[in-house]
């Protein structure tokens, strides 16, 4: 919140951190029984940011994805291009968000009353820091319902200009 975080933004192909990243967490997932999937438009996926930051953000909406998942253990992600900007999309089949309190996820410590009776643990923070890393990095996180059941939380990052997309390509 101070904004005292130093980042070392960077042109990069937010793809390859997002494969790297997937790679990791789609083993720890199917281990525990999550049938995974990942649909990715043609890279690259060009944008400025902080490696650690991103990454540090699409750990988080894959943690929750998973925290949150209930008996339909299904995760899927998705990355795409849109209105110039680089989406990044997680998926689950959990309950959702309560109606009203979709705003609310993103405040500092909030939880949803049955995910602290279900015993889910967290400290309710971090979607907040994820959208405070994303808004950093001049972009946003976005919740909508998931069709057929389930949260959607999408990672918007403004596409880089093509000069800079040229050296991310070399």
């Amino acid at each position: 919140e101070r904004r005292q975080k130093r980042f070392e933004k960077k042109p990069l192909d937010l793809h390859r951190l997002v494969e790297t990243t997937w790679e990791g967490h789609e083993l720890h997932l199917r281990e525990n029984g999550f049938a995974t999937r990942w649909e990715a438009a043609d890279p690259p996926y060009p944008v400025v940011g902080d490696e650690d930051a991103l990454a540090q953000i699409l750990v988080n909406l894959l943690s929750n994805a998973e925290k949150y998942s209930g008996d339909r253990k299904e995760i899927d992600l998705h990355t795409y291009t849109d209105d110039g900007n680089v989406c990044v999309s997680v998926l689950d089949r959990g309950p959702g968000v309560p109606a009203g309190e979709e705003r609310k996820i993103f405040e500092a410590f909030y939880r949803a009353h049955d995910s602290l009776s279900s015993g889910i643990q967290g400290t309710g923070l971090g979607l907040t820091l994820a959208r405070q890393l994303a808004r950093e990095h001049g972009g946003e996180i976005v919740y909508s319902r998931r069709q057929g059941g389930g949260s959607n939380f999408t990672l918007k990052l403004p596409r880089a200009d093509r000069k800079e997309s040229s050296s991310i390509n070399s």
